[in-house]
């Protein structure tokens, strides 16, 4: 650590404890994995793969495909390794030392990380007390601020939240810098922001695979936005950075979209019955338009849980510990059910 910058002393790795056993309810991932037919096509895929060549660095058969599932140009569209490679693209070609970026506050941790990394100054735009986003807060921050990048992650990750595109245009109208709108769980909610993409040219959607399209495993996450920004993302973004696998499965994915995704209809309506029945037991539990629930559980819940090795995310925000349970399968959420209602004090 001796040769680490001075500015990055107090951070820390992103960890995620990687589990293979047990009910895993803490990263977000679908419980599905995929349908056997996509599985035995994709075996079939990796006979015509020269494994010995380079992939296509410009990812050309695959943002054909999104394009195409969005009804945009191949221009409009970049693909890298996850969408925090979009991120990561997307300050390193936007920030210099010193610049203002808006974050919301609790939200996905790597917007305030990567600013630093860049060294940004990044300010952090609290939640209400419900936990949604305030919009009048804000704007009064743009005014204030004239930040250089946005970021608003609808749904919100990881207390469910979300924003109307009205309140999304709000903000697009009144920042002179670039707004990112990160979709990651996009899916699971009733709206996007893709329709103002070619209204607003201070606009990025992000959006990934890893999330309703279950394929958490091939890191692969894209931009949407004017031609112009994704040119400008492409000058940034490293040679070669998808591998020939990960974009043959996400081309297979979007080829069978609707397979893949109709399970959306089953996880959403095993969020809403999981927040009534934790809300049935007195757990102090949000409102959610993604595959997780933003809650307070007892240590003695928490504790019960990991005996009965199911694994939920705790988060801190400000001086009190949250917890963020992702949605799995109809069976895994009795079992977690059962666990706190046995340890819930109603």
């Amino acid at each position: 650590m001796k040769y680490l910058k001075t500015e990055f002393k107090d951070l820390k790795p992103y960890h995620s404890q990687h589990l293979t056993k047990g009910i895993i309810l803490n990263a977000n991932e679908s419980p599905y994995n995929l349908p056997k037919a996509i599985l035995e096509k994709f075996k079939d895929l990796l006979d015509n793969i020269d494994f010995n060549r380079y992939p296509d660095t410009d990812n050309t058969k695959l943002l054909a495909s999104i394009a195409k599932t969005y009804a945009l140009e191949v221009e409009n569209v970049c693909a890298g390794v996850g969408s925090d490679e979009m991120l990561d693209c997307i300050f390193k070609a936007v920030i210099s030392k010193g610049d203002k970026v808006l974050v919301p506050y609790p939200s996905f941790t790597m917007y305030k990380q990567m600013g630093i990394y860049y060294g940004a100054n990044v300010i952090e735009i609290e939640l209400d007390d419900e936990f949604r986003y305030d919009i009048n807060l804000f704007i009064e921050k743009i005014i204030s601020y004239n930040p250089k990048l946005i970021f608003l992650c609808v749904p919100n990750n990881p207390t469910g939240g979300s924003l109307s595109n009205e309140e999304i245009e709000k903000i697009l109208k009144l920042s002179n810098g670039l707004v990112v709108v990160d979709e990651a769980y996009g899916e699971f909610d009733d709206k996007t922001a893709l329709e103002l993409i070619k209204k607003y040219d201070n606009l990025i959607v992000l959006k990934t695979f890893s999330k309703a399209f279950r394929l958490a495993g091939i890191r692969t996450g894209y931009a949407l936005s004017s031609k112009e920004n994704i040119k400008m993302i492409n000058v940034v973004k490293m040679p070669y950075n998808l591998n020939v696998l990960s974009n043959e499965m996400a081309v297979l994915a979007l080829d069978n979209k609707e397979l893949i995704l109709d399970n959306i209809k089953e996880i959403k309506n095993e969020l809403s019955k999981t927040y009534k029945e934790l809300k049935a037991l007195g757990i102090e539990v949000y409102d959610s338009k993604a595959n997780f629930l933003w809650c307070k559980l007892s240590d003695k819940i928490k504790s019960a849980l990991i005996e009965n090795k199911i694994y939920i995310r705790d988060i801190k925000f400000k001086d009190e510990m949250y917890s963020r349970i992702t949605i799995g399968s109809k069976e895994e959420m009795e079992k977690l059910i059962k666990v706190v209602s046995s340890n819930a004090n109603c």
